[in-house]
């Protein structure tokens, strides 16, 4: 069996970043289809802690080849789209080999509830990828938001066959995620308040992976629910010029304005 399985099925990679509504967008695309989801197959954490770590491009069959039989007892033989979700990895460096054929969904969040809701997780727990002051892990998630964010406005192409999705204008919009949904060829059946995300322990604010109508205003004004140091830490984040500018450009392109 080996590769063939992979070369006989689409493969969509997802690009995203932790806390921006990854697991919330991969479940209402999973309702629209046929997938099979392979959750995280690079653990930030080891590449964090071991530069390196991971030898990029991996060949994208070895990772499917590993989940196989989890995809057989879960679906059987029938045919399905691989999906696979990667988070907190630069995509000016592929990380698959074969990229021909494959689809790249890019989602991006507003910066600033992005990096609200890291801090908040950082202070709750303690994780390597979730850093508490402005270290060098902090830079580096700052600059693969600027990576994401000028691939969505377009100023880069480094994923082919990219389809971007702004996650702030996604949770708010119906006719938008109509509009993404027709672009990526998929039916969704769920509405987005029947959607809990399995994975990455729900909100960073209140443990539950809730994308209804009740909570879409709160998941823009991540702000107000931080302390006094962790609102410290947004401020230093959301200083960096490049980020200023990236974020006006950002939701202006999605017809928006700041919370």
């Amino acid at each position: 069996m080996k590769f063939a399985d992979r070369a006989q099925r689409p493969c969509w990679i997802f690009h995203g970043m932790k806390r921006s509504g990854n697991h919330a967008v991969i479940n209402w695309i999973q309702s629209g289809g046929r997938f099979f989801h392979i959750n995280n197959p690079f653990w930030i954490e080891l590449e964090l802690s071991n530069p390196g770590y991971f030898r990029f491009p991996i060949p994208t069959g070895h990772v499917i080849v590993r989940k196989r039989w989890r995809k057989m007892r879960r679906m059987g033989f029938r045919p399905a789209t691989y999906l696979l979700s990667v988070e907190d990895f630069p995509i000016s460096t592929p990380l698959f080999d074969a990229q021909n054929g494959m689809t790249n969904i890019l989602l991006v969040r507003d910066p600033e509830n992005l990096f609200a809701s890291r801090i908040k997780k950082a202070f709750l727990k303690h994780r390597v990828a979730y850093p508490r002051d402005m270290d060098a892990t902090m830079q580096r998630a700052i600059c693969i938001w600027l990576e994401h964010a000028d691939e969505l406005l377009a100023t880069t192409e480094h994923l082919q066959n990219r389809i971007g999705i702004f996650f702030d204008r996604w949770v708010s919009d119906p006719e938008y995620r109509n509009l993404i949904a027709a672009r990526i060829g998929i039916s969704p059946v769920q509405t987005l308040n029947s959607l809990r995300a399995k994975q990455g322990e729900g909100s960073s604010f209140n443990g539950r992976g809730t994308v209804d109508a009740s909570e879409a205003g709160d998941l823009r004004h991540r702000r107000h629910f931080l302390n006094e140091r962790e609102t410290a830490l947004l401020d230093e984040v959301m200083a960096a010029p490049r980020i200023k500018e990236r974020r006006l450009r950002l939701l202006a392109q999605f017809g928006m304005s700041a919370p």
